[in-house]
Parts: C-alpha cells; structure tokens; sequence
C-alpha cells in the first residue's frame, strides 16, 4: 500500500471510532494511544474527530457530579429556590459587610506596609553596617598593605644602601691602595685587597706616612743646620757696614725733610695771594648783590603770603565740604540701617508667621493621624472579634451538623440535620451578634416529611 492509501484508512477507522492514533510526520511513523491518561499531543499529531479515553476518563468526575446535581434537582424541588436564597443573603450579607471589611483591609494593608518599611529599614541598616564594615575592613587591608610595601620599601632601601656602602668602601680601597702604592711603594695584591678592610689599609697608610714623616724631620733638620751656619757667616761680614750705612741714611733723610718744608711754604704763600685777589673782587660787588638779595627776598615774602592765604582758604574750604560729605554719608547709612531694620522685622514676622502655620498644620496633621490610628484600632479589634464569632460558629456548626451513617443512627431513620452553612446564615444585627435561624424541619414540615429518604426494607 502506499503512503496515501495508509493515511486514508486511518483516517476512515478512526472517524469511525475503530482505533484512537496519531500520525507523526515528521518522524513518519503511527503512534498508538494506549494509556488512557496521556493528554500529551504532539505538534504534528492528527485531528481528533471525537472525544479520546484520556478525556472521557479526565470529565468523569465532572460529568457525574453533573448527573448527581441534575438528581437533586429531580428528587427536591426547593433546593434551587433554596439555593437562590442563600445567594440573595449572602449578597446582601457581603454588601453590609463591604465597607467594614474594606476598612479592616485597609488597616491591615498599613501595617503591612509599617512592617514592609521595617524590615526594609533594617535590611538598609543592616546592609549599610555590612558596607561600613567592608569599608573598615579594606581599609585595614589597605593600611597593612601599605605598611608592609613600606617596610618592603624600607627594606630594599637599606639592601641598596648597604650595597651602595660596600661598593664605595671597596673603590676607598682600592683608591687607598693605589695611593700606598704609589706614595711607599708597597704593593698589594688584588685577592689581599679583598680580604683587607679599610682599616687595615688605613693602618697601612698611617704607618707609612709616620715613616715619611720622620724622613722629612730628618731632611728639614739638616736643611735648618745648613741655613744657620749661612745666617751666621752673612751677618758676621756685614756688622763692620752697619754704622756707615746708619750715617748715610741719616743724611738723606734730613736733606729730603728741608726740601719739602720750603715747598710746602711755598705752596702756603702762592694759595695765600690767590684768596685775596678773590676777596678784593668780590668785595666790589657786595652793594649790588645786597641789593638784589632784598628784591628777591620782598618778592619772595610776598608770593609766599599769597600761597599761605591761598593754602588756608582751600583748606577751610576742603574741611566744610569733608563735613557736608561725613554728614551726609552718615544720614544715607542711619537710612540704610534703618530700612534694613525694618526688613529684618517684616522677615522675622514672615517667618514666625509661616512656623506657626507649619506648627498648625503639622498638630492638625498629628490629630487625623493619630484619629485614622484609633480608627484603624477599633476596625481591627472589631475584624478579630468577627473572626472570633464566626470561629466559634463555625465550631459550633461543626458540632451539630456531623454526619451520622444510617447504620448507626439510633431510632431507625434520622432527619438530615439543618443547614447551616456560612451562605445561609443570617445578617449580624445591629449589636454585631447573630439571630439563631430557625430549624428547616419547623419551618417545612411537609417539605421535610416528603424529601425524607426511606430504605427499601421500611417501604410499604
């Protein structure tokens, strides 16, 4: 058969119902649907025409629960009515409790959020000691760190000057040898040289200028012997010349003190003659330059009373005009002080004014906080005792409306207990408490009596 033919007579068995299966194109191949339970599909999975046994065996519990709802409906007439009441008291139960509950919700979602902000708050402070400690904590690293690449610092730096130190000690040295070397002539060989400090060389050297020394006492000794045997042989011949060059030097000297006393005295007179032609030159002229000189000194005496007036005017004038500026610099700044005075005053009452209405409003604010507070107080106190009521309710009903087996009821059959589910109770009165509800066997006999279940055996 060929591939088409196949596909047809799958398709054709499984429109029928014959065999559930799918074709797989892309791996090309049929697979199978054994397992009731396997809602898997595949992307290339064939159409399924009708409902699988995955699925049938998936809505079963669906479907009876269908079937049993569609036998109570049959079997008692007023469960719907029944059903639609419980749904109106439960709405209007819901609408008188909304605003209470939204209030309890949102007192509850404020102190959810209070315990947000606190645990956000000490997350932050824990994070915020966390980073300080990380803080601390590299810089303690860093300072170490920076203490020990200063000592390593430290350390290398006396390494250095340590080497540095033995270098030029060994060039010292080695200078120093060269130096005995050529000065005594004492040879040292390089090996020694290294095992030798320069103490040692200094020792060396000491001990050959020592050597030098006396070498150069003894020389100068006799250099002093021979220099003073010549002083004694020059002086013995030139003691009989002393006297005659005493007298010779005598002579000359009186010879040269005449001759300058008479130019001096000639020089005296000549200077004399001069200064008197002067005088006698001067002297005609004495009468025109007294003259003059008192011309000059009334115009001089003049003129000078002129600046002294003039000087006194302009200051007088420069004093009254350094008055009228001092007043009136002092009136512009008592002006000024003044304004700026009465600035600051409007200033400090603005600002008062505007703390005492930040001060209004913050107390106004205070108030309505701490109002919504006890608001959200009494709303929560009022939430738990419902919680309360209704929990002990709840325990109550549970007592009363247990499930007793027809087996092991007492007195043959026993009515079904009373409904009293949470829907069907009634709306809290005004004092927040609950009106009992009376039992449905009071209330519908009749109805109770009819919907009765009675077994088999007790039928007549």
């Amino acid at each position: 058969m060929s591939p088409a033919q196949i596909e047809r007579f799958i398709m054709n068995g499984a429109r029928r119902g014959e065999f559930q299966l799918r074709v797989d194109y892309q791996s090309r191949s049929v697979v199978f649907d054994t397992d009731p339970f396997d809602s898997s599909q595949s992307l290339s999975s064939a159409a399924q025409l009708q409902a699988s046994p995955s699925d049938l065996m998936r809505s079963q519990l669906s479907s009876l629960s269908i079937c049993l709802s569609n036998a109570q409906r049959v079997a008692c007439p007023d469960y719907v009515a029944e059903k639609q009441a419980q749904k109106a008291t439960a709405i209007a139960k819901a609408l008188q409790n909304m605003q209470e509950e939204h209030h309890v919700a949102s007192a509850r979602k404020l102190v959810i959020e209070r315990r947000k902000e606190a645990i956000e708050n000490a997350i932050a402070r824990k994070e915020r000691a966390e980073e300080r400690e990380r803080t601390i904590r590299m810089q303690r690293e860093q300072e170490l760190e920076r203490q020990r690449m200063a000592e390593e610092k430290r350390q290398r730096e006396a390494d250095r000057l340590q080497k540095e130190r033995e270098d030029i000690q060994r060039i010292e040295a080695k200078k120093l040898a060269d130096s005995i070397k050529e000065k005594a002539g004492i040879e040292i060989d390089i090996k020694e040289l290294e095992e030798l400090d320069t103490t040692k060389l200094l020792e060396l050297q000491v001990q050959q200028i020592e050597k030098e020394k006396q070498d150069m006492q003894t020389r100068l000794k006799a250099q002093w012997r021979k220099t003073d045997h010549t002083e004694r042989a020059y002086r013995k011949c030139e003691q009989p010349l002393i006297a005659d060059d005493y007298e010779n030097q005598k002579k000359l000297d009186r010879k040269n003190h005449e001759d300058a006393r008479k130019a001096q005295l000639a020089q005296t007179r000549e200077k004399h003659e001069q200064d008197m032609e002067f005088k006698r030159r001067f002297m005609r002229m004495l009468g025109d330059f007294n003259a003059v000189r008192k011309d000059l000194d009334q115009g001089r005496s003049e003129a000078l009373s002129n600046d002294r007036r003039r000087i006194r005017e302009a200051l007088v004038k420069a004093k009254e005009e350094r008055i009228e500026e001092y007043r009136r610099l002092k009136a512009e700044r008592d002006e000024a002080e003044a304004r700026e005075r009465e600035e600051r005053e409007q200033r400090e009452a603005e600002e008062e004014r505007v703390r005492a209405a930040k001060a209004a409003e913050l107390a106004k604010h205070r108030e309505t906080m701490a109002a919504q507070r006890a608001r959200d107080e009494e709303l929560l106190k009022k939430r738990m005792e419902r919680e309360s009521e209704l929990e002990k309710e709840r325990e109550q009903r549970a007592s009363v409306g247990k499930y007793v087996p027809p087996s092991r009821r007492a007195g043959g059959v026993v009515p079904p207990p009373a409904r009293t589910g949470s829907a069907s109770a009634t709306p809290p009165s005004a004092s927040g408490t609950q009106s009992p509800r009376p039992a449905e066997s009071t209330l519908r006999p009749s109805a109770q009596s009819s919907n009765r279940y009675i077994p088999p055996s007790q039928r007549k």
